[in-house]
């Protein structure tokens, strides 16, 4: 009786030994997983943020950044009434990330997944230059560009500018029916001048909502207006009430990369619409100071001075039109004033320049 007790209790010592141990070495892989996964969170944010670096120092970008750890990177934008929006990136299971810095206007899904990102800069000018716009997405969304044959110059302006590595594919619409289902992690059309069609939702039905959008475009390379859908089910359902709008093509295809979701609540294009007129508004007012001062300098000229009183009333104008804009004026209306405005000024640096004045900008 005593022995089997003996061996009972063996057994027991045994189990709890085998149980610590297997704790033991599931404790060093739980670590090792957790470190590796933030070396590799490291390596993304650094790469990262040499980016953001080489943008800050003006540098023109269209290159694909290799090699990067398997992960996947989560952009959300956030705002606050009264309050200037703040963006982040999350990265990986952990949620590791940074905010992102608030002098960059920077565009991108609200998902992308590595080892390969694509990165492009473009400058946005309205007419000097506001702003250099940063566009990220990833080599694993596929982009399909559907449009109507009136359109053909508008879609090659588009596509002409994307990243140049983009995977991507194009459609006139009455060929739509050539689409299909290739499995892909994610799928974003881009509708030009035509509605979102429910034959390619159809055609995905069996890929997960999230994992389908789409924006529909109307208007041209100055300015037009927006839409965004999501896939549900077999059908394309709009995520917002109203159509945005935007100011120049850099504005169009920064609304193409970024994303508007009702699933993830986001308002990431709004939110980088706000950094870009917020720009916009302080590079007006110090070309307006920079107009007061030449100005100045030409009472005896009224040939010059003239054209120097017009700038500094249309600077002004444009810099007060973008002061705080409720993004329920951001109508194609609004855009057409700001484009008016902005090409005023253009004519008075033109005049400027033909009357043997100093330059605006």
């Amino acid at each position: 009786m005593k022995r089997g007790m003996a061996i009972q209790l063996n057994w027991i010592l045994v189990l709890i030994a085998g149980a610590a141990i297997m704790l033991f070495f599931a404790g060093i892989i739980n670590f090792a997983m957790k470190a590796s996964e933030a070396k590799s969170n490291v390596e993304i944010l650094n790469a990262m943020g040499s980016i953001a670096s080489s943008i800050r120092a003006g540098e023109k970008l269209d290159k694909p950044i290799t090699g990067l750890p398997k992960s996947e990177i989560r952009y959300e934008c956030s705002r606050d009434e009264g309050q200037p929006c703040t963006c982040d990136l999350k990265i990986g299971s952990g949620g590791a990330g940074f905010n992102i810095d608030p002098t960059l206007i920077f565009f991108a899904p609200s998902r992308m997944a590595t080892p390969t990102l694509l990165v492009k800069s473009m400058d946005w000018d309205a007419p000097f230059r506001v702003a250099n716009f940063l566009y990220f997405t990833s080599t694993t969304i596929r982009y399909v560009f559907v449009y109507d044959g009136s359109y053909e110059d508008f879609r090659d302006l588009i596509v002409g500018n994307v990243h140049s590595g983009l995977k991507k594919e194009e459609y006139e619409i009455t060929e739509l029916d050539k689409f299909k289902d290739k499995n892909d992690d994610q799928v974003k059309f881009v509708f030009i001048g035509v509605r979102p069609d429910d034959i390619v939702a159809s055609e995905l039905e069996g890929m997960d909502d999230e994992d389908a959008s789409a924006i529909m475009v109307s208007g041209n390379e100055n300015k037009g207006s927006i839409s965004y859908y999501q896939k549900k089910e077999d059908k394309w359902e709009a995520v917002n009430e109203v159509s945005y709008s935007y100011l120049g093509l850099p504005q169009l295809l920064g609304a193409i990369f970024i994303d508007e979701s009702k699933l993830f609540d986001t308002e990431n294009y709004l939110c980088m619409q706000e950094k870009s007129f917020d720009t916009m508004h302080n590079v007006a007012n110090a070309y307006r100071a920079r107009a007061e001062i030449i100005r100045g300098e030409y009472d005896s000229q009224p040939s010059c001075s003239g054209i120097y009183d017009g700038a500094i009333a249309k600077l002004s104008s444009l810099a007060g039109s973008v002061e705080n804009p409720p993004s329920e004026d951001l109508t194609e209306s609004f855009m057409a004033a700001l484009l008016a405005l902005a090409e005023d000024v253009q004519t008075s640096n033109k005049n400027a320049l033909t009357s043997s004045c100093a330059l605006l900008y």
